[in-house]
């Protein structure tokens, strides 16, 4: 499902490689956290369930807004919209014209994409372990949860020049999911109202979304 955007995974190759960026990964995530008050980039994402089987890969677009508002586009035969609002996720599935509405998660230890808002708290809810280089130059950071009922295992961050490249999650369902991130812009200007979502007239609405 799309939907599992924010439980992400991918295998990594923990080669030694010279990198461009002298800074460890937990440095340059908390130097993207601290300089960042919006994030855009084009995303490909690829899932590979428990058997092993790949899912054709999807593509689309990301958008990232301080203090926690995030949007993905996906773009494809079959487009969704998943667009966190700050108290809210709204999942807008396009072609079956039905929306589904649910709490937004509020700290690092429920959704994995709060890990690029919030590194300060990564020490609270994970045990965290730098990878060290990739061969493409790119600093990796494992996070284990320390809470065992999770439905996450572990979180994989690469990094590079202080931007994410991939971001990675293994859950408890033996299910990876691969997104890596192209054309990256830090800070560009961003519409707030693209983080508001109302659900389309005769969209069917799962959930209760807050008045």
């Amino acid at each position: 499902m799309k939907a599992l955007i924010i439980f992400l995974s991918i295998y990594c190759s923990a080669a030694i490689a010279e990198t461009t960026d002298s800074l460890s990964a937990r440095q340059q995530l908390e130097a993207f956290s601290q300089n960042m008050v919006s994030f855009t980039a084009g995303f490909s994402q690829q899932i590979r369930s428990a058997n092993g089987r790949l899912e054709e890969p999807e593509t689309g677009q990301f958008k990232l807004l301080r203090p926690n508002f995030f949007r993905w586009d996906y773009a494809g035969e079959y487009p969704q919209q998943i667009v966190g609002d700050g108290q809210q996720v709204w999942i807008y599935d396009i072609e079956l014209e039905q929306v589904s509405v649910k709490p937004q998660a509020q700290n690092v230890s429920e959704s994995p994409v709060l890990v690029l808002l919030q590194p300060e708290n990564l020490d609270k809810f994970f045990t965290v372990t730098e990878l060290g280089v990739d061969t493409d130059g790119a600093a990796m950071i494992a996070l284990v949860p320390i809470n065992p009922e999770t439905t996450f295992e572990r979180i994989i961050v690469t990094l590079k020049n202080s931007l994410p490249q991939l971001l990675i999650l293994e859950d408890g369902f033996g299910q990876r999911t691969e997104l890596s991130f192209i054309g990256q812009q830090l800070n560009p200007e961003i519409a707030a109202d693209q983080f508001v979502f109302f659900a389309p007239e005769g969209t069917d609405v799962i959930g209760a979304a807050l008045p």
